[in-house]
């Protein structure tokens, strides 16, 4: 457009139409881009020397926009048609693993194929070893019977006779052939045809004695006689060969023998000892093979001087030396092994072919014989023996005479102690307590017993036999009873693995029972001597002379502790919760008063709060029943075969605390090599002989401004005189009053003795003088712990280590109680240098070694035990366990439930202390291992045909965990480190009181994880002074994997438990053994 911009260098310009504001835009954009220019000028200028940057030599223009789109244009041609051959490979690719799942399923049937052609090639090699064995047979007769007729030998030659007399012709008849060569082989079989040649050790293989007796073939001097190149051996193991010998042309059976001879008096005169069998073997030997009769007779002769020589053993006089030392040894008997006779001396001892001697001199060995006499709930006098009845028509047995007393009552058993249930509904009012004991003898009862009882037909086939008198009927019945009584303990297993614990109690009773342990009580005396026995024992035991009117004493207590006119009382929901915490199955005392009565009473809400009002006006008043204070006594065996009323005692408790307490102290001894003693302290008596003031003193500061004075004053009213009824096992029954020691008994028993411990203990740490005695290694501030009765103490030098027992001992007689000096053991590690004894009250007690083990809550423990022994340990029970349940656990049932019960019956005898001790790798694959082989067995997964014992293996293993994985069962290693993991957590968190600045004071198993745990040992190592291990040493345990797993502040982290269950999966995933090592070739199942 002419005359839009005029005098461009003058910057002014004149627009002949338009506005002057559009003007000025147009004139600003100019400059701007002029400025712009300028720039990108001045840039290049600075750019010139950078030769990427400069025009081209040979003078060529630059390129244009349309030329540089052109170029792009190819460039990206280029791109697309590259970016379509990957996408077509992409589409390949994808297309080929689409097809992988098909590719690896036929890759395992060709696998599973494989197996199953090898194992039918296994097969077919067997089968065409025996036929090339059948044809050699075949070969080897063919040429006997070529060699028969050139040699024209008189071996058969009656028989031919005896048949050409019917018209056959030299010898041609076949039938005449046959007989003669197995006449033949009747001798071979007989008398010889076949040598033996041994001296090798039991269990040689096969190819060393074919390789070492063919240095003997091939000896000059015996080749000559021999007619096969190697010796015979049946079988992959021998000690043994056989050599074969064939009948030459123009020799007889007596020539054959004459050569078999030679070959025997060759070896036996060379005296060779197989390289093999060693220096002090036997040399070889060579003779004829023996027949089955031969082989009788020498078995026979053998059996008979070993019986012979055994019997001399036992038979022994006052010294305990054999009374005819000569019978003893073997060389003094002659022994004549073809005709099975033995000689000892001048006599003839027996034999398998000798005519039976007759005589006065010839005493007859009788197999009959009395081994012991045995009665039963009688009582018996001394028994005769009346040998000469054995003598009288229709016997040969002997008379025992003896004597019987019976009583004219019969024995009573006591009080019956079994759980009882309630029949039918409840149709009574409870006024008193009383009432309540009216309807536990009136309305309940004990389940009926399970054991067998005879069905119909049963029954019906023993009338029958009854009657009829058969012996044959009283075959069939008995038959059809133990076919019946072994249906229903099948029957009874099977409930037992479906989930009823009634019939897995009574199978597990059946088991365990154990009768007439008690038999040795009565040694030499009589029932009542022994009842008389028990009663003194028992009383010296729970009753205290010392002590004088004890409720008197007990009721002084209860008058300084005043009783509130207001009390809140005890609501429904307080018992209800206490009944329902109780087991149903628990025995009953002597008011019969079950907990199935006590449950179907809190269902009411009549009786039910009929029920908290006599609880109530008994709690507040203090007014107890009676039979309240009268307890059952069970007298159980401390021993196997106790003899002593001193060897009873009742049952026991424990826990798994301790146990991580002694593997921490055992795993740094180790790595610091420090020397460490540590003694175990045994309670003498402990519930039986503790002071009852003590634990009234107890109550009384524990429960003082605690506003639970009602409360108090019931638990101590129940440290009162008591009684205890029972019977002794194999006697009478006794009645014992008790004012000494925790009742027995009662639930709060345990929990009360161990407050005492406790307490007394807590008081001993406070005193100067335990602070006086030097800490162990400089940083131990725990040296002491204990359980109920078993007290752990562990110092660096015995001195220390006896002035600790000895503290103890002095504290323990406030309670009235004393060490069992001569149960305490002490047991050091190997970097100990001292003396090897301490005095311990009156006794002096060995300092055993590092390999000598302790019992510490039922597990073994040393200081010279790795790391995971006390792992394995509890693994033995495990695997002890499964055996034990076989039964039940191998009945026919769903495999879910197999499983389930397994882990009840089999996994509940190690997880209760799983989490307190350390598992390596190894333990927790045996672990698995285990598991997995005990559902084998439970699965019945037999071997099948024509499999190994090493494919039969592989399959079923794979099997169980294919089908483990599948349902979702927790492997045993997964469910220790979650137990391990919870546990930890659970140590952390807890406090045992607070300082007096307020802060917390943790638990005794947690500062003993933290003692030169991984944070200490970091903060020695940034210290250029700082503790440094005496040697090299690879540390394994679990504070150091739970402080690289979660961090050195693992402690803190635990006191938030959402935040420390976070944390369960990464620990189970660290330390999980894998399901399987490497890769597994695909297995039929």
């Amino acid at each position: 457009m002419e005359g839009d911009v005029v005098d461009v260098g003058a910057g002014v310009g004149t627009v002949d139409c338009g506005s002057q504001r559009g003007e000025n835009r147009r004139l600003r954009k100019r400059d701007r881009g002029r400025a712009v220019k300028d720039e990108e000028d001045e840039e290049e200028k600075h750019q010139e020397e950078s030769p990427s940057k400069r025009a081209n030599a040979d003078g060529d223009a630059p390129l244009s926009a349309r030329e540089l789109r052109y170029l792009l244009q190819q460039h990206m041609c280029e791109f697309r048609q590259a970016w379509s051959g990957i996408t077509g490979r992409l589409d390949r690719v994808e297309h080929a693993a689409e097809q992988l799942p098909t590719f690896q399923g036929r890759l395992q049937v060709v696998e599973k194929d494989n197996v199953v052609q090898q194992q039918q090639l296994h097969v077919h090699e067997e089968k065409i070893k025996g036929l090339e064995n059948d044809l050699e047979t075949i070969k080897q007769t063919i040429n006997d019977n070529k060699r028969d007729q050139a040699s024209g030998s008189n071996q058969g030659q009656p028989l031919q006779e005896q048949r050409g007399q019917d018209g056959w012709r030299n010898g041609n008849d076949p039938w005449a052939r046959f007989i003669n060569h197995q006449q033949q082989r009747g001798r071979e079989g007989l008398d010889g045809w076949h040598g033996a040649s041994g001296g090798w050790s039991q269990d040689t293989r096969k190819s060393v004695i074919e390789e070492e007796a063919l240095v003997l073939l091939n000896m000059e001097g015996v080749k000559e006689f021999l007619d096969c190149e190697k010796i015979t051996v049946f079988g992959p193991r021998k000690s043994f060969g056989v050599i074969r010998f064939l009948e030459r042309n123009g020799e007889n059976f007596a020539m054959l023998k004459e050569r078999m001879w030679g070959v025997i008096k060759f070896v036996a005169a060379l005296k060779h000892k197989w390289p093999s069998a060693g220096n002090d073997a036997k040399p070889a030997w060579a003779s004829f093979l023996k027949t089955k009769g031969a082989r009788l007779r020498t078995s026979h002769a053998s059996m008979l001087r070993r019986v012979t020589m055994q019997l001399a053993c036992e038979t022994k006089d006052a010294n305990g030396a054999p009374c005819h030392p000569a019978s003893v040894l073997s060389e003094n008997y002659d022994v004549d092994w073809n005709a099975g006779t033995v000689w000892l001396a001048a006599a003839k001892l027996g034999s398998a072919t000798h005519r039976q001697p007759r005589g006065e001199n010839v005493k007859l060995m009788s197999g009959r014989q009395i081994d012991a006499i045995l009665t039963r709930s009688a009582k018996t006098d001394r028994v005769c023996i009346d040998a000469e009845r054995r003598k009288t028509i229709n016997t040969d047995h002997a008379a025992l005479i003896l004597t019987c007393h019976f009583k004219k009552r019969a024995r009573q058993w006591g009080t019956d102690s079994r759980p009882r249930w309630v029949q039918g509904e409840l149709d009574c009012d409870l006024l008193e307590w009383d009432d309540i004991l009216h309807a536990a003898k009136s309305m309940t009862r004990p389940s009926a017993s399970s054991k067998y009882q005879d069905p119909e037909h049963v029954t019906a086939a023993l009338r029958r036999a009854r009657k009829d008198g058969d012996k044959t009927a009283w075959k069939a019945a008995y038959k059809q009873r133990r076919l019946a009584r072994r249906y229903w303990q099948q029957e009874r297993r099977s409930r037992a693995l479906a989930g009823d614990w009634t019939a897995y109690r009574a199978v597990k009773r059946e088991k365990v029972r154990r009768t007439g342990w008690w038999g040795k009580l009565l040694a030499g005396k009589s029932d009542e001597q022994l009842t008389a026995e028990v009663q003194q024992h028992l009383h010296g035991k729970l009753y205290d002379d010392t002590v004088e009117d004890w409720n008197g004493q007990l009721q002084q207590h209860l008058d300084d502790i005043p009783c509130p006119t207001t009390w809140k009382p005890y609501t429904a929901e307080e018992v209800a919760m206490a009944i329902a915490s109780m087991r149903a199955k628990s025995s009953v005392g002597p008011d019969l008063v079950g907990v199935d009565l006590l449950r179907k009473i809190m269902i009411d809400e009549t009786l039910s709060q009929q029920l908290i009002d006599i609880l109530n006006f008994h709690a507040y008043t203090l007014s107890v029943p009676e039979i309240w204070d009268v307890s059952l006594l069970a007298l159980l065996a401390k021993i196997d075969w106790p003899e002593q009323p001193r060897d009873l005692r009742p049952i026991a408790m424990s826990s798994a605390l301790t146990l991580l307490d002694a593997t921490r102290l055992r795993d740094n001894t180790k790595e610091w090599r420090l020397p460490i003693l540590m003694a175990k302290l045994d309670v003498r008596g402990a519930f039986d002989r503790v002071k009852r003031e003590a634990a009234v003193d107890l109550l009384k500061k524990r429960t003082l401004n605690m506003n639970v004075d009602v409360e108090t004053r019931w638990l101590i009213r129940q440290l009162g005189e008591n009684k205890l009824q029972g019977l002794v096992p194999g006697g009478g029954a006794v009645e014992i009053l008790c004012n000494s020691g925790i009742k027995q008994g009662a639930p709060e028993s345990a929990e009360l003795f161990g407050l005492l411990m406790g307490d007394v203990l807590d008081e001993l740490l406070g005193r100067d003088e335990w602070r006086k005695i030097k800490i162990p290694w400089g940083d131990a501030d725990v040296v002491l712990a204990f359980y109920q009765d078993d007290v752990f103490v562990w110092d660096e030098c015995a001195g220390s280590l006896s002035r600790r027992i000895e503290l103890i001992a002095k504290q323990l007689r406030v309670l009235g109680l004393e060490l069992a000096e001569d149960k305490t053991m002490i047991i050091s590690s190997r970097y100990y240098k001292g003396p090897r004894s301490i005095r311990v009250g009156d006794n002096t007690v060995e300092i055993q070694g590092e390999d000598v083990r302790i019992r510490v809550l039922g597990v073994n423990f040393a200081f010279g035990d790795p790391p995971g022994q006390q792992a394995r340990d509890l693994l033995g029970r495990a695997t002890s366990a499964a055996l034990f349940h076989a039964d039940i656990l191998g009945e026919e049932g769903k495999w879910e439930d197999k499983s389930q019960m397994m882990d009840t019956l089999v996994a509940g005898t190690f997880t209760w202390a799983a989490g307190a001790v350390h598992w390596n790798q190894e333990e927790l694959a045996m672990a698995n291992a285990i598991q997995i082989r005990t559902l084998r067995k439970a699965f019945h997964l037999r071997r099948r045909p024509a499999e190994d014992w090493l494919g039969w293996h592989k399959r079923t293993w794979r099997l169980v965990r294919a089908w483990m994985h599948t349902n979702q069962i927790r492997r045993w290693s997964t469910h220790i480190l979650q137990l391990q993991h919870g546990l930890l957590g659970h140590w952390a968190r807890q406090v045992e009181g607070w300082d007096n600045d307020g802060n917390p004071i943790r638990g005794l198993t947690y500062r003993i994880l933290q003692w030169r745990g991984h944070e200490w040992w970091k903060r020695e190592q940034s210290l250029v002074t700082g503790v440094r291990h005496p040697g090299c040493f690879y540390p394994d345990c679990t504070e150091r994997r739970v402080a690289e797993t979660i961090g050195l502040n693992w402690g803190e982290i635990a006191q938030n438990r959402e935040v420390w269950k976070c944390w369960r999966d990464e620990w189970v995933k660290r330390f999980d053994v894998k399901w399987t090592a490497g890769r597994q070739a695909a297995l039929r199942w």
